[in-house]
């Protein structure tokens, strides 16, 4: 209490925040550990705790300490118990691993005080569970499969960990942004997506938390298990480039692994998520294959092939070929009626003439395949990729937001520009990309209309010199420049 007292003031003094960790040495000697530890990228070793702390600064402390506090409350229990404190502690580490993590994609976030957000999130649940073992266990946790947990615990309390939690919150002082975010953060059904600086806020990063352990929970049963929606929270709110989402679950999963050794919590290690989390997201491609040859067959006008999807792939590149338009125009019609954005990229090779004629034919191919390539990584498991012309590609982006868009066509350039063919020189590769983000309206456009737009875009790209990205949206009929949002800065 007396950290939290400091922590709270205006100007902290940091002789009196070494003086009261000091007063347990148990904790100030972790928090020296901690300290030199490769955990919080401390760049200079601390002697003595004196050191130690302002090193790691108070919001770091105050994590470590209510962390410490926390872990050290355990006493020895039976088996069965200690399972349940042990997924119960599990489900908070990668909680707070989420916000940490999540915290490096926003300017101005504190990682520590994200990192304690989530860890505090669902304290509620350890405190009743503590409180009154038995009966949490046989009429909450142990039917937790098939009702919501807060309608269990309301049930048998009248009250639930939320409200428990909140309470804990305020009387150790954690602040208004703490409680309000805690207090909804179960509530998926409304995200509060920007706070007061127009930033991801805390809140929604807690609900995404929340989802994050949701997936990790069933995906190591079900590979195919659905994260639609967390996708869509780290794509759109904290900019997230979909090649990305699998790293950044496998960096959380190692995250709370590292947390919870320093913590002495055992959360049941066994092997990482990355192998299944790389399952997961094959699978997820061939599932959306899948609902491509779906598309196929309940086409308007039927294609005249066999129900094999890859019969419709470009030999050279794997992506579609031409043929695959009439299912996209059906699709682009489709999310038109229902009320979907949609987001049409142009892609065209710059100087792809000049490559073939002085490097050869086999480099233009190789760079063909690299673009294919790169853009299927780049782009989600269901959006469409098509070879357009013979260096031209198509991306067609179902139910995607202006913003989403952008930043496909954006992290697209990032990925192009990569690329590198070596022969006697380094080949660099690069293109002019041009995109339309649509907005649904009463006016409805064809696809034809909307890649003649998206190849005037990439006209603009080449223009201004080539191996540049435009971005366009049209909202009510007319189209205007769309200015890419950066509300996130991801320090990865």
């Amino acid at each position: 209490m007396r950290v939290l007292e400091i922590a709270q003031q205006a100007e902290p003094d940091m002789e009196d925040l070494v003086n009261a960790v000091k007063a347990d040495p148990a904790i100030a000697g972790r928090i020296l550990k901690a300290a030199n530890s490769a955990l919080f990228g401390v760049r200079y070793r601390a002697a003595s705790i004196e050191t130690a702390i302002p090193l790691l600064g108070i919001n770091l402390v105050r994590m470590l300490v209510i962390g410490f506090t926390l872990s050290a409350s355990r006493t020895q229990r039976p088996i069965s118990v200690r399972n349940w404190y042990q997924l119960l502690w599990k489900n908070s580490l990668y909680q707070a691993a989420t916000a940490e993590t999540l915290a490096h994609f926003v300017a101005e976030a504190d990682a520590a005080d994200w990192f304690l957000a989530g860890l505090l999130q669902d304290i509620g649940r350890l405190a009743m569970l503590a409180a009154d073992e038995e009966n949490y266990i046989l009429n909450v946790l142990s039917s937790i499969e098939d009702t919501d947990v807060e309608q269990l615990e309301h049930a048998a309390y009248g009250f639930t960990h939320t409200d428990v939690g909140l309470q804990l919150c305020r009387q150790w002082r954690m602040g208004d942004e703490f409680i309000d975010a805690i207090a909804t953060h179960h509530d998926t059904s409304e995200f509060v997506v920007a706070g007061d600086s127009g930033l991801p806020s805390l809140a929604t990063t807690l609900k995404t938390a929340s989802l994050v352990v949701d997936y990790f929970e069933h995906v190591v049963g079900n590979r195919a298990y659905s994260r639609n929606l967390l996708d869509k929270l780290l794509m759109v709110v904290f900019g997230v480039a979909p090649d990305e989402i699998t790293e950044v679950l496998a960096d959380i999963d190692a995250r709370a692994t590292s947390i919870s050794t320093m913590f002495a919590v055992d959360i049941g290690h066994g092997r990482s998520l990355e192998r299944i989390l790389e399952d997961a997201q094959d699978l997820l491609s061939e599932i959306a294959a899948e609902n491509h040859l779906r598309l196929l067959k309940s086409a308007a006008a039927p294609i005249n092939t066999a129900n094999s999807i890859e019969q419709l792939r470009d030999p050279l590149t794997q992506v579609y070929g031409q043929s695959f338009l009439e299912v996209v125009s059906s699709e682009c019609e489709r999310s038109q009626t229902v009320g979907q954005n949609i987001g049409v990229i142009f892609l065209d090779i710059d100087n792809f003439t000049s490559v073939n004629a002085h490097h050869g034919s086999q480099f233009g191919d190789e760079a063909l395949r690299r673009i294919a390539g790169v853009t299927k990584q780049v782009v989600r498991p269901e959006d469409v990729v098509i070879r357009f012309g013979g260096d031209e590609f198509l991306v067609f982006l179902p139910d995607a937001v202006p913003d989403l868009v952008a930043r496909i066509a954006r992290r697209l350039h990032s990925r192009i520009t990569e690329i590198r063919l070596s022969c006697t020189e380094d080949i660099v590769i690069s293109a002019s990309i041009g995109a339309i983000a649509l907005h649904p309206d009463r006016r409805p456009i064809t696809l034809d209309t909307l890649i003649q737009e998206a190849q005037k875009a990439t006209q603009k790209s080449r223009t201004l010199g080539g191996n540049q990205f435009s971005v366009f949206q049209r909202v009510a009929g007319k189209l205007s420049p769309l200015q890419i949002n950066t509300p996130s800065v991801s320090a990865r």
